[in-house]
């Protein structure tokens, strides 16, 4: 499908929009590592998603807006593939440094472009497979030895990334035509009922996790709902990228900007600062995001 150029100001705004979307990734997963040390993952996904949740739905009562929507389920299965994408995250996030997990994460970039060729034939051009073997290559070395690569906690992590590639696919066609706020909206309620679906699934720790959220004090809940907001937002940003763009892959290297900025806050917050091998591997995967980003702009 050929489509037209998109302008220079367009291409810079949504590039603009995601490196603000990354520096809101990289912070709410810092804290989302934190919230894993709470109770339970069940809880930590819950609140990652019910109070963003409840946010957007007490404003549209307030608003008394309407929800339109032009059909529902693409929506739904964005927000099972979202919901599995982030139990895999929150997954890793609780047992890796928060660079690896993130990194771990951001393979979405490469796995994009493969998926639009699997599904929709996009074509996938040199530049573009030299980026992802160059990047992958990174991933490798950025994660250390053999056995560091292929051990369980790394391929749910590449599985993170593989179904976040999924659901971005979605949400570029989303984008296209639904409004942003209904976008938020459906992704943050539906992934809360999934959320609670799970935490009843496993009744034994649901007392200990509603233990835990009642002895929350009301600084605590002012930090998780000030968190809900920068995760609306980090949506929001998002979405109106995505709006500005033609193809999805068009704005996936400006996504491992995270990676940096999960560095700095590991090293800030955690005081771990990462080694010789971790920061080779994210250079190599920010040189192959560079590779497939100098293109001309017909995206």
């Amino acid at each position: 499908m050929n489509h037209q150029r998109i302008s220079h100001k367009d291409f810079f705004t949504s590039v603009s929009l995601v490196l603000l979307s990354t520096i809101g990734l990289a912070i709410s997963a810092g804290f989302w590592k934190y919230l894993t040390t709470l109770g339970s993952l069940e809880l930590a996904i819950f609140i990652r998603f019910f109070f963003p949740s409840l946010l957007i739905s007490i404003w549209v009562l307030v608003k008394r807006l309407k929800i339109e929507i032009r059909s529902i389920w693409p929506h739904i299965l964005r927000a099972i593939i979202v919901f599995a994408a982030q139990y895999a995250f929150f997954y890793v996030l609780s047992r890796k440094d928060l660079l690896l997990a993130t990194l771990l994460y951001l393979t979405s970039g490469l796995f994009s472009p493969l998926l639009l060729y699997i599904v929709f034939k996009t074509r996938v051009s040199k530049r573009t497979l030299i980026s992802i073997i160059v990047s992958f290559v990174g991933v490798a070395i950025a994660l250390g030895t053999w056995n560091n690569i292929i051990e369980p906690i790394s391929l749910i992590g590449l599985l993170s990334g593989l179904l976040t590639a999924t659901g971005r696919i979605i949400q570029h066609r989303i984008a296209k035509s639904d409004d942003i706020f209904v976008m938020n909206f459906m992704l943050f309620n539906l992934c809360s009922l999934f959320s609670i679906l799970l935490l009843f699934l496993n009744p034994t720790m649901w007392h200990t996790d509603l233990n835990t959220l009642h002895h929350l004090s009301f600084i605590m809940l002012g930090i998780i709902l000030a968190f809900a907001c920068l995760n609306i937002l980090n949506q929001t940003l998002k979405n109106a990228a995505f709006k500005y763009v033609h193809k999805v892959t068009s704005l996936v290297p400006f996504f491992y900007a995270a990676i940096i900025f999960s560095g700095i806050i590991d090293w800030l917050w955690h005081d771990i600062i990462p080694q010789l091998h971790n920061i080779i591997g994210v250079c190599i995967i920010i040189i192959g995001g560079v590779i497939m980003s100098v293109r001309k702009l017909s995206t």
